[in-house]
């Protein structure tokens, strides 16, 4: 959620790989080295913490932020967020949209962008049509001066029902007023069983060790090898990369295993170069698998963690020309994101959304064994984009 109201910039541009083929691997390029650096900042004095977000969904609700700036907002925004040229970020969306809506997928998948004006707000014609055009988005104004919390409730209530029912309460109170201008939400919802399934007779109570050394309990999940199901697997510097796919093959979890207590340094240097390097490694072949049931829901505030990637101008007085006609400066006072993931025998549930409130080398014959029975970083990705929709880290499953 990001929401704007009434009221010599500097950001930090973020690097990805030389340009791809397509439009929608370049916006994929841009949302994923986005998701590392926010989820570098997420982890920062929450080192022992379970992590979980959709960098997507705030990739998304911020770009669609991007489309009404102007001036020294609408560069910083594009170098915050590594934004191609206008052309290729319309192109590459309307082609994840398109990506993402296969018809009869055994899966569910749905992402769903909305701004909510204030309805005596003069909104730009031109504004609303890409929002529609390009990010499939609707406009739905309502009363901020006069009917502040039904308008909050309206907001949560489409946020849950783009959601399944996961994401509740994105908003909280408080978090618009009088003088909200407007309101943009991004939310993406996604169920889907495993290819092959894990027997729930094969889960066993098992220890599981946290970062520090203590031994907990928790049920541990266990897929055998064979010749019929052999997993794309790799190992780069002492990490261990299983993919699981879904149903579909649309979509997978990809699961990164640090040796137990490597948490820490791991992560500090993971990024999209070390992303690149081990997708190119993964490889099929025989592989065992253990892995903890987990669930978890986390959300809050990004405005600290987007201020120290450099966006910390986003949340003072700035130019939205391209978003409202006649003009007046407003600043964006949160960005609220919330997710929601579950991961069982049968496959996985997850769940974000976002607001922006603005106001005035491996052998593959030898067998394999992946033991996620200590701390691991995961991601839902879409295979075809390599697009991460989600990313999270178990440091205690329970």
């Amino acid at each position: 959620m990001i929401c704007l109201q009434p009221m010599a910039l500097q950001a930090c541009p973020i690097e990805y790989a030389a340009t791809p083929a397509t439009a929608l691997e370049t916006v994929s390029q841009a949302s994923n080295a986005f998701g590392f650096q926010l989820y570098q900042q997420m982890t920062v004095g929450k080192a022992e913490r379970n992590q979980f977000m959709s960098p997507f969904s705030v990739f998304a609700a911020l770009a669609m932020t991007s489309e009404g700036a102007h001036g020294n907002t609408l560069e910083m925004l594009r170098k915050s967020l590594g934004l191609p040229e206008t052309a290729v970020l319309h192109e590459g969306l309307k082609a994840f949209g398109q990506a993402l809506s296969r018809s009869n997928a055994p899966y569910a998948l749905a992402v769903a962008n909305a701004i909510w004006p204030e309805k005596t707000a003069k909104i730009s014609p031109e504004f609303i049509a890409t929002i529609q055009k390009v990010y499939h988005g609707t406009s739905k104004p309502l009363d901020f001066q006069h009917q502040t919390e039904a308008s909050r409730l309206a907001i949560n209530a489409w946020v849950a029902q783009r959601t399944n029912k996961r994401i509740k309460d994105l908003i909280p109170a408080g978090a618009i007023d009088a003088s909200t201008a407007m309101v943009l939400t991004n939310a993406i919802f996604f169920k889907g069983k495993w290819k092959v399934e894990f027997d729930k007779a094969n889960t066993q109570i098992a220890g599981f060790i946290q970062e520090d050394g203590t031994l907990l309990q928790a049920p541990l999940m266990y897929l055998p090898s064979s010749a019929d199901n052999q997993l794309r697997y790799a190992e780069l510097d002492g990490i261990q990369a299983v993919e699981l796919p879904y149903k579909g093959d649309d979509l997978s979890m990809v699961i990164l295993l640090p040796k137990q207590g490597q948490m820490a340094p791991f992560e500090k240097g993971l990024d999209g170069n070390f992303w690149a390097r081990m997708q190119n490694l993964l490889r099929p072949v025989p592989v065992k698998v253990w892995l903890p049931r987990f669930k978890m829901e986390l959300g809050g505030s990004l405005k600290g963690e987007l201020s120290a990637m450099g966006m910390g101008d986003l949340f003072r007085a700035g130019d939205y020309a391209r978003m409202f006609t006649g003009g007046g400066d407003l600043a964006v006072s949160d960005v609220i994101h919330k997710a929601f993931v579950e991961v069982n025998e049968e496959g996985t549930e997850a769940a974000a959304a976002t607001a922006v409130i603005t106001k005035r080398s491996i052998s593959i014959d030898d067998e394999h064994k992946f033991r996620a029975d200590h701390p691991f970083i995961f991601m839902i990705q879409h295979n075809a984009s390599k697009s991460i929709l989600f990313m999270g880290k178990v440091m205690n499953p329970n």
